[in-house]
């Protein structure tokens, strides 16, 4: 929703440094009226259109149900319109996939920072290549890899979860319950806003606190725990900080 600035430099990005003949890319617009709507009649993508903003899980679900339906894909990739991309960013992501198991989800580095999107892409690259060369912490589950068979093993994302707080986990949990590994590397990265469209929305505590209750309902707070514990990591690369984390 909104953020058009953002949204083309994503945009830009993910051309720029992901081979074109190697994506089809989807994009679910929810109920932007800052000119998102005019913008994305000029890119090469399948929009789904949304006069409302329905938050992330509806938003997802839309996109693999479309996915599905192609019935051509190896993966399904998220991403947000508040990322970017860096040099080599899908191939060596590819290239950790391929040395995996197949029945594995891949998630990649963050750098995260609102300030990011006045770097040059040449900055950013930098960037990446010395967290590539830093073995230490995790990654983020940001952007995901996600062989396209695992959505008829575990369903899709939870829509009862509002706007876009723990619904990621709780997806993420009943992957690891269903016996797919999640792996995660900093061999790869990309620059992330984080809670661009979030943050703007006035009721977002509400919203936080009505998602972890259901979270803890679902799950219990020894998973909560458990998860917490295993993400929570921060490093610093040339001061720009990145996380991993839960809810």
């Amino acid at each position: 929703m909104n953020g058009l600035a953002w949204t083309k430099e994503t945009i830009r990005t993910l051309e720029k440094y992901t081979p074109r003949e190697a994506y089809d890319l989807v994009i679910y617009d929810n109920g932007s009226t800052d000119g998102t709507v005019e913008y994305l009649k000029t890119v090469n993508a399948h929009i789904i259109y949304s006069h409302v903003n329905t938050g992330v899980a509806i938003s997802r679900n839309e996109c693999i149900r479309y996915a599905l339906a192609q019935g051509c894909y190896s993966h399904v990739v998220f991403i947000h319109n508040d990322m970017l991309f860096t040099k080599d960013w899908f191939t060596i992501s590819m290239r950790v996939l391929s040395s995996l198991q197949p029945n594995s989800v891949l998630g990649i580095a963050n750098i995260l920072g609102q300030d990011t999107i006045s770097l040059t892409d040449d900055q950013r690259d930098n960037i990446a290549v010395a967290l590539s060369n830093n073995k230490i912490g995790f990654a983020n589950l940001h952007p995901v890899f996600y062989p396209v068979r695992l959505f008829t093993d575990v369903g899709l994302l939870d829509e009862s979860y509002l706007q876009s707080e723990c619904e990621d986990v709780d997806f993420n949990v009943r992957i690891h319950n269903t016996g797919y590994n999640i792996t995660a590397t900093n061999a790869a990265c990309v620059f992330h806003y984080l809670g661009m469209v979030r943050m703007k929305l006035k009721n977002n505590f509400e919203i936080r606190n009505k998602n972890l209750n259901m979270f803890l309902k679902k799950h219990g707070k020894e998973t909560l725990d458990r998860w917490n514990k295993a993400v929570k990591s921060i490093i610093m690369v040339e001061g720009c900080p990145w996380t991993r984390y839960g809810c």
